[in-house]
């Protein structure tokens, strides 16, 4: 499975975080924390930390690096975190107050707990340096950006992060315009904010699906800020919009034409690309064929060729049509392989699925769902948006030969 697709999604996680106050000026409680438990998950020390423990150094920390408006309160984050996936608490006898109640101090102090990182957090930071970088850049582009981080860093135990130079540039593809997309057709085209949870989760699906290697991607990549961006760029081009296009390119277009022209169709396809995200069934798809004419990030298309090239299958289907029809013809245009090549192409013939399977909604392939065709039908079906069904190829060379 690909690396983002084990685990919490933690670039995401950064950009979930709800932090009080304006969206300019966040306040940096919870940030302070979370630098200060990965530097100790850099130098090794223990996940685990009592309260008692961490209170004089996270209020020193936030005295140093918080916002001056702000009080040096580390009870609220020590709390609050632990509502979120990044942060546990453990060895309290009574459940906690709310975040920001009278009483977070009352409780910390009367039940000392332990928190810390999330066992699967400190799992991947302690694992993998570079990730752990990745974190700690977003943190401080998104709670400390306009401020050098040298000093911040130092003081709680963590390098100064990498400046690694512009990421390449891995443009959008269509199964990745298909999920925004679809995100925006739910919202009546309209693109939402990045702090909005959908985003948030349509970013961690984008991290997940097996389209750019990993060492290829930057630490900003697919997150909620270019997922928004990205919606924007569809949205000012739908045909009801008043505002002006943004840097929207040719694949929006066909994207949005065809989610305007096939919505139901286009619906189920970003479904079914959530769901092989989610299951990692799309690490498991072999590479592409070159001759497939598949474009790169075609994760539906690969899948759909994998089944109609199961072999039991196939051989199951010609079995039945043979039964039936006594030869092996293309359904499309009548070519027989073992009319014109004798024994040699006795029992030959490709397997088409007659429906995408994003659209059938079929978990197993029956019979009835194979068309036979011979490699040149194959090809001219599958080519283009939408796929043409066997009934439209034939009535399209039907009518070509009408006008011969």
């Amino acid at each position: 499975m690909s690396e983002t697709s084990v685990g919490p999604d933690l670039l995401a996680m950064v950009a979930g975080l709800r932090p009080g106050g304006p969206a300019a000026r966040p306040r940096r409680h919870q940030a302070v924390v979370l630098l200060w438990a990965l530097g100790r998950a850099r130098r090794g020390e223990p996940r685990w930390v009592r309260w008692s423990e961490a209170r004089e150094p996270l209020t020193a920390l936030l005295a140093r690096f918080g916002r001056p408006a702000d009080q040096p309160t580390p009870e609220y984050p020590f709390l609050a975190l632990a509502r979120t996936a990044w942060w546990e608490l453990t060895d309290a006898s009574s459940p906690p107050p709310p975040a920001h109640g009278s009483q977070v101090l009352t409780w910390l102090n009367a039940q000392n707990p332990r928190g810390g990182l999330a066992l699967g957090v400190q799992l991947r930071v302690t694992e993998n340096a570079t990730e752990r970088d990745h974190v700690v850049r977003a943190l401080l582009d998104r709670f400390f950006a306009t401020e050098p981080a040298a000093e911040l860093l130092a003081a709680v135990g963590l390098d100064p992060v990498p400046e690694t130079g512009p990421a390449p540039r891995l443009d959008w593809t269509w199964d990745e315009l298909v999920l925004a997309g679809d995100l925006l057709a739910r919202n009546a085209w309209h693109e939402l904010p990045d702090t909005d949870p959908r985003v948030i989760e349509l970013s961690a699906i984008l991290r997940a699906l097996p389209i750019y290697p990993v060492d290829r991607r930057g630490p900003q990549f697919r997150s909620p800020g270019s997922v928004r961006r990205k919606m924007t760029d569809i949205a000012t081009q739908h045909p009801d919009s008043t505002r002006r296009q943004t840097n929207g390119n040719r694949l929006d277009r066909e994207v949005l034409t065809a989610f305007l022209a096939r919505p139901e169709e286009m619906h189920l396809a970003a479904e079914a690309l959530r769901a092989g995200a989610r299951s990692g069934e799309f690490d498991r798809l072999p590479p592409v064929v070159p001759e497939d004419g598949v474009a790169e990030g075609r994760l539906l298309e690969r899948r759909h060729y994998v089944r109609e090239r199961d072999p039991k299958l196939r051989r199951a289907k010609i079995d039945a049509v043979l039964a039936r029809h006594g030869r092996v013809a293309c359904e499309v245009c009548g070519f027989d392989f073992e009319r014109t090549y004798g024994t040699r192409g006795a029992r030959y013939a490709e397997c088409h699925h007659v429906v995408p399977l994003h659209a059938s909604g079929e978990t197993k392939t029956r019979l009835a769902d194979l068309a036979v065709l011979c490699a040149n039908c194959h090809r001219m079906i599958h080519r283009g948006e939408p796929w043409l069904t066997p009934d439209e190829l034939r009535a399209l060379v039907a009518g070509r030969a009408g006008q011969a």
